[in-house]
């Protein structure tokens, strides 16, 4: 597999680093120009000691011909930058689409960079709330999948016996009209609601929605936001 890193700190190199010894073929993409020799001593003429959100040193990178791209740098502006410019790039080529893959510093811009259409997004703030919302809560809320090309993500909310969805119908809700709940399961039973259909504590809601909508729906169900 060909792939790309744009940023050469510490996740770009150990990054760069594990998929050479895995056996793809990645270039570095560094524009600190010390950092980058440093890394190339090691790594060998792996590295490209310029800015990878300037599009001639992704044509430079052979972006065309990439399988992923992975925009690595401590910046969630240029990282978005780079995911687009490579997409852009590789179709004015007439080279396939890569995936894209970005880094996200602040929580808060992961929902824009999945919008503006990168593909995949790792968020380590994110990531370590959720397990300890996991570990720590009694009622989690749990990502089951994301479609990120569709925008929509399939979620899990399981009701707390405080939470102001208790003894609500589901129409009563008032969620978007482009959030669906498919499914509620209550013990061992599968329910498939109606707006008429009226919630219990512990009940699992499976919900339906688009990306940005998961703060409202996580008010209505849970009685807090993200």
């Amino acid at each position: 597999m060909y792939i790309i890193v744009a940023g050469g700190g510490k996740v770009g190199y150990h990054l760069t680093k594990t998929l050479l010894a895995q056996g793809h073929e990645v270039v570095l993409i560094e524009m600190d120009r010390a950092r980058a020799q440093r890394i190339a001593e090691e790594l060998g003429s792996v590295v490209i000691p310029q800015r990878a959100d300037e599009g001639r040193w992704l044509l430079e990178a052979g972006v065309e011909r990439a399988d992923v791209v992975i925009a690595a740098t401590g910046n969630d502006e240029p990282n978005l930058i780079i995911c687009q410019l490579a997409e852009l790039i590789a179709r004015r080529t007439g080279g396939r689409k890569p995936r894209t893959i970005a880094r996200v510093n602040h929580p808060k811009n992961e929902g824009m960079l999945k919008r503006l259409g990168v593909d995949a997004t790792v968020s380590t703030t994110s990531v370590i709330l959720a397990m300890i919302e996991e570990e720590l809560s009694p009622h989690p809320t749990v990502h089951l999948m994301t479609l990120r090309q569709a925008g929509i993500e399939l979620m899990e909310f399981i009701i707390a016996d405080n939470s102001p969805a208790v003894g609500q119908t589901v129409g009563g809700l008032a969620l978007p009209p482009d959030v669906s709940l498919p499914l509620v399961v209550r013990g061992n039973e599968a329910i498939k609601p109606n707006d008429d259909t009226v919630l219990d504590a512990e009940d699992a809601i499976i919900a339906l929605l688009p990306i940005d909508r998961e703060s409202i729906v996580r008010e209505r169900l849970m009685g807090q936001t993200v």
